[in-house]
């Protein structure tokens, strides 16, 4: 990278074309950008980036400090120090992290930043870049948000081919409530706001803004997410999904979830895409039981076309999912349920097409034992399925959280580390994990070696190996 933290790369690239993976890398061009309604439907060629909890197929891993098996604490969150006086350093990382093809690490923290004073005042979060340095990392704050300019980040950032970094918070803004987008660009001496967005639209509640990380369909100069409350006529504000321009973020709303029996409200999970570029998310609450829905989306110009295939019932089937699902070759879909299940500690599901419509099967209920309620969306690396909970744990630690695998089919499933608290962190919450075809990346709200004011550690950023 040149200078001491970024590499500043000509966006002057060709298309690149991934051979027999179907996949390709939007150029990196200053030019103008067609505005969202003239996107055209994506074809059978493109693929989902690695942003929307894909595996890392778009770019290859890079180098990185020598890589142990099992678990790693990589960088423990400071805040602010002693719980009182000016923090530099973030606080809360909820959102996980992308790793790119060098080996830095980007996440957002909710809380932190310069302008954290205290833990009744902690600061409105901050953007940061973990980058390898020796057998650690070194940590870079890359911007601060102040309220004004946005609050409480909650996705993590979405990386294009020219290493552009988009961000959303989940409120603040110059309206102080609906949230903001920001496009971050590398300059020569760290990254500079080339494009930014308030959302605003008149019914939108207060506080409850994009949630989700921003998902980016290669060779196309739109990002897609999700709005947990906001959208439609007040008092419907149910949540929504819309579109921002890769170039200035000028947002399009797309749908607005209707909520009651016969749709989905509050979706606070990123999105994924087929190869036909229609997307597939989930719900928190609505449906035909209340429970919670999985949708699917066609984009088509500035709208497009919603339709719930599936409502979860709870009892044995899944309830109150707040992660997204993945996809596999075949079209199925995995997630997993905060609730529900046998004896209510949560699932992890699949859904299969077929068709008369899609059939669930639950791979695994968790009991409650070491593991249960999973929050985060799952990662898939071939037949295995990864993913987080945030009650269970170690040592003692009931509400601390686990990493879990579990094949595709649910024939196998294991836990692979339980939180502690204080060395290790606690509760990896809406995290989802990042694989970079070597390790498992993610981040816990809590915990980790620093402790502010009340005794709680300020969340970590971690790394398993399988």
């Amino acid at each position: 990278m040149s200078g001491p933290w970024f590499d500043v790369r000509g966006c002057a690239r060709a298309l690149v074309a991934l051979g027999s993976l179907g996949l390709t890398l939007a150029a990196c061009s200053s030019g103008a950008v067609a505005p969202v309604s003239s996107v055209p439907l994506a074809n059978a060629a493109l693929a989902p980036r690695s942003n929307a909890l894909a595996v890392d197929t778009g770019k290859q891993p890079g180098a990185s400090p020598a890589l142990t098996r099992g678990f790693s604490v990589l960088h423990t969150f400071s805040g602010c120090p002693g719980g009182s006086g000016p923090g530099g350093d973030g606080a809360n990382p909820v959102g996980g992290v992308y790793v790119d093809a060098a080996g830095d690490i980007f996440g957002t923290t909710y809380a932190g930043g310069a302008t954290c004073q205290s833990n009744a005042l902690p600061g409105y979060g901050t953007v940061y870049v973990l980058k390898p340095s020796g057998a650690s990392y070194a940590e870079k704050i890359v911007y601060t948000f102040d309220g004004a300019n946005g609050a409480w980040p909650e996705g993590r950032p979405a990386l294009d081919a020219c290493d552009n970094l988009f961000v959303t918070t989940s409120a603040g803004g110059p309206s102080q409530t609906n949230g903001t987008a920001y496009k971050f660009s590398p300059s020569a001496s760290g990254y500079v706001v080339t494009g930014s967005n308030t959302f605003s639209s008149v019914a939108r509640q207060g506080g409850n803004g994009p949630e989700a990380p921003l998902l980016q369909l290669d060779g196309r100069s739109v990002l897609y997410g999700t709005t947990y409350a906001q959208g439609g006529a007040a008092p419907n504000n149910f949540g929504s999904i819309f579109a921002l321009s890769s170039s200035g973020l000028a947002e399009t709303d797309l749908y607005d979830f209707a909520g009651g029996t016969n749709d989905g409200s509050y979706p606070s999970a990123h999105l994924v895409a087929d190869a036909s570029g229609a997307l597939y998310g989930t719900t928190t609450q609505g449906g035909t039981y209340g429970y919670g829905t999985v949708f699917k989306f066609v984009p088509s110009g500035a709208g497009g076309s919603e339709t719930v295939i599936w409502n979860f019932a709870n009892g044995s089937d899944g309830a109150f999912p707040k992660g997204g699902v993945v996809l596999d070759e075949a079209g199925n879909l995995y997630g997993t349920t905060q609730e529900g299940g046998t004896p209510g500690y949560g699932t992890v599901f699949k859904l299969k097409p077929t068709p008369s419509g899609y059939v669930e099967k639950i791979l695994y209920a968790f009991t409650g034992d070491h593991a249960g309620s999973p929050y985060a969306s799952l990662v898939r690396n071939g037949t295995m399925l990864y993913g987080t909970t945030t009650y269970g744990g170690g040592g003692g630690c009931t509400t601390c959280g686990s990493i879990f695998q579990i094949s595709t089919t649910g024939t196998q499933f294991a836990l692979l580390h339980l939180f502690h608290g204080a060395g290790d962190g606690a509760q990896p919450f809406f995290s989802p994990l990042f694989w970079d075809g070597k390790a498992l990346y993610g981040t816990t709200e809590y915990g980790g070696n620093s402790a502010g004011a009340s005794g709680n550690g300020q969340g970590v950023v971690f790394r398993y190996v399988p």
